[in-house]
């Protein structure tokens, strides 16, 4: 096994799903960036948070933010309906499904 298969590895995990990966990443950043969750000021945890990519009608991302799992699970109809309110679509990274720890 060569450098850059090892290093693939690690950074992919074992099922070398680079999306996965990514998304992985994205809640890593966003967790150590926040700290806590704006909706409920816990201490956030990569493997129970959610993050929320909001894009706009370009493809651009408008709003990246890392929240508690729990949270956006409650609040879920209303994300949805604002981003059908200003026309955008968005995304959520569930850190539980991403991590292992099962879902919703």
């Amino acid at each position: 096994m060569n450098y850059e298969q090892i290093i693939g590895e690690a950074l992919l995990g074992n099922d070398g799903d680079k999306q996965r990966a990514l998304d992985r990443m994205e809640i890593k950043l966003r967790v150590c960036d926040q700290i806590t969750c704006p909706g409920t000021g816990k201490v956030l945890d990569q493997a129970r948070a959610s993050v929320i990519e909001n894009k706009t009608s370009d493809g651009g991302i408008s709003y990246t933010s890392a929240y508690c799992a729990e949270y956006i699970d409650s609040r879920e109809d209303d994300i949805k309906a604002a981003a059908i309110e200003f026309g955008s679509e968005y995304r959520i990274l569930d850190g539980r499904v991403l991590f292992g720890n099962g879902g919703k």
